[in-house]
């Protein structure tokens, strides 16, 4: 894993953050991974976006369908990644649940 990539999840970890996108499909890493080694951090409040082409392997569809991500499909749909960060303001006003699943 590159140092970059394990800075950022020490990152991802440490910190505090509103809204957290991710690339489904990263060299060395996928992420699920990612968003597990965010789960083990001190902070989980953030809404985690996943972005992707499509889930390509079973376990990717499953992570994706089993996980409280939310997915944003490419091609980019800009009202749909819009309203994702919308969301995930709203949820840290404390807002009501909502559907996260684009």
């Amino acid at each position: 894993m590159g140092i970059a990539l394990v800075g950022g999840i020490e990152l991802l970890k440490e910190g505090t953050y509103d809204l957290v996108s991710c690339d489904m499909m990263i060299p060395d890493i996928d992420g699920e991974n990612v968003y597990r080694a965010w789960c083990s951090g001190s902070s989980r409040d953030a809404m985690f976006v996943i972005i992707t082409g499509g889930a390509f392997t079973n376990k990717a569809q499953d992570f994706i369908d089993q996980s409280a991500v939310a997915v944003c499909y490419r091609p980019m749909n800009v009202p749909v990644l819009r309203d994702l960060v919308d969301q995930a303001l709203r949820q840290c006003a404390g807002a009501d649940a909502y559907s996260r699943k684009h």
